[in-house]
């Protein structure tokens, strides 16, 4: 089975290890988790993930959010 690569970004930790739960039975594999958007970006070894959860709290994030899809065209988004 291929599995897919799932980015976590949300500030409660306590929703992050259940969602990671919920997909451990699923064609997904949680490859990344952080608080915050602005923490995150593109690994050095240039690994990019399939899907990017993420929960949207604030200008900061939504910045966060525009410059990771510029470092990650071939990750899918919907229409901004």
């Amino acid at each position: 089975m291929t599995h897919a690569t799932v980015w976590l970004v949300h500030s409660n930790t306590l929703f992050r290890e259940g969602l990671k739960r919920l997909l451990a039975d699923s064609p997904f594999v949680v490859t990344a988790e952080l608080g915050r958007m602005p923490e995150l970006s593109v690994p050095a070894n240039g690994s990019v993930p399939d899907l990017v959860l993420l929960d949207l709290v604030g200008a900061g994030e939504i910045a966060a959010l525009r410059q990771l899809r510029e470092q990650l065209p071939a990750t899918s988004s919907p229409p901004s």
